[in-house]
């Protein structure tokens, strides 16, 4: 299907269903294809879901001391603010 891009402005929502149903569609400017619609193809991408499944289940576990003592920055200020302190 070939499309002036002029009037595909119009007709976007009705457009994106048909490519959305497997049809390519082609855009022209002055009648000479410039773009062309395609569907997505399918992917087997894991979801942001999958990826940080595993990182909000470790962190279940975890206790804000721990969070403290495993981040070597927060240690190094804990450490200058209680030798400022006197606390050592």
């Amino acid at each position: 299907m070939q499309i002036p891009i002029s009037e595909a402005k119009t007709r976007l929502n009705e457009l994106a269903d048909i490519v959305a149903g497997g049809e390519e569609i082609t855009l022209t400017v002055h009648g000479e294809p410039k773009v062309r619609i395609v569907p997505l193809e399918p992917t087997n991408d894991p979801t942001w879901e999958e990826i940080m499944k595993p990182v909000f289940e470790a962190a279940k576990e975890l206790k804000p001391e721990d969070l403290d003592k495993t981040n070597p920055i927060l240690e190094e200020r804990r450490r200058r603010n209680n030798a400022l302190r006197g606390l050592r």
